[in-house]
């Protein structure tokens, strides 16, 4: 418990010193100042004004309002289905509380910096229940209570189940893109060097030429004897 204390006369009095200050606003009011208010500054303030003849005392209680972040799952537990609906990190406590009140737990927890946790968890037995069931949420910060249908959470769950095969098909399908790629590329590599042999090798044309050219010459017999005759 501290005091801060201030009068006309100028006398100003702080044992509290963790930063809280008196400020007067426009309209001449004392205001008190909590910089960087956090849940050790939680409690019931008391502001006294005396004057001549008497004293106004009036009791505040100063809180922190945080509303919570809800969520719902589904969770398998043995054969059966239990429903998890979580308010956290609020301030106060949120309460919940379910359409259907059956074989359903309350767990609160509070963190280390004061804000609190509340995890509500009911069974579900039968596909039909979990359609009609939901889980509604208030808080002061609210006007209205938050409602969140155990129903709305099936698709996301059903898509959590099945990502295990979702994503071996991928996996299969990619891999089977890659192998006929490649089957691809072989291929066309195979056809180009069977194109590619089946082709003769090129001929070089050289000119034959004999070292020594020859003949034979003809000798007209009757032709030299009658010019032998008339010479």
């Amino acid at each position: 418990m501290c005091e801060i204390r201030c009068s006309i006369e100028g006398d100003y009095k702080d044992t509290c010193q963790d930063h809280k200050v008196l400020r007067n606003n426009t309209e001449h009011r004392t205001l008190l100042h909590i910089p960087n208010f956090t849940y050790s500054d939680v409690g019931n303030y008391s502001c006294e004004t005396p004057y001549t003849g008497g004293a106004e005392n009036i009791l505040y209680h100063i809180n922190i309002i945080a509303p919570p972040n809800i969520s719902l799952r589904l969770e398998p537990s043995g054969d059966k289905m239990v429903a998890v609906c979580k308010a956290e990190r609020a301030s106060p406590a949120a309460s919940i509380y379910w359409s259907l009140t059956s074989n359903h737990t309350m767990k609160t927890t509070t963190e280390s910096d004061g804000l609190i946790t509340v995890t509500s968890t009911v069974e579900i037995n039968t596909p039909e229940e979990a359609q009609n069931m939901s889980c509604n949420i208030t808080h002061p910060y609210w006007d209205q209570p938050r409602v969140v249908l155990v129903q709305n959470t099936n698709n996301s769950q059903r898509i959590s189940q099945n990502w295990p095969v979702i994503y071996t098909t991928i996996v299969i399908s990619v891999l089977f893109c890659l192998a006929m790629l490649i089957f691809g590329i072989k291929k066309v590599i195979h056809l180009r060097m069977k194109q590619t042999s089946s082709k003769p090798p090129p001929m070089d044309y050289v000119e034959e030429v004999e070292p020594y050219a020859c003949y034979v010459q003809r000798v007209n017999t009757i032709y030299n004897s009658s010019r032998e005759m008339f010479a």
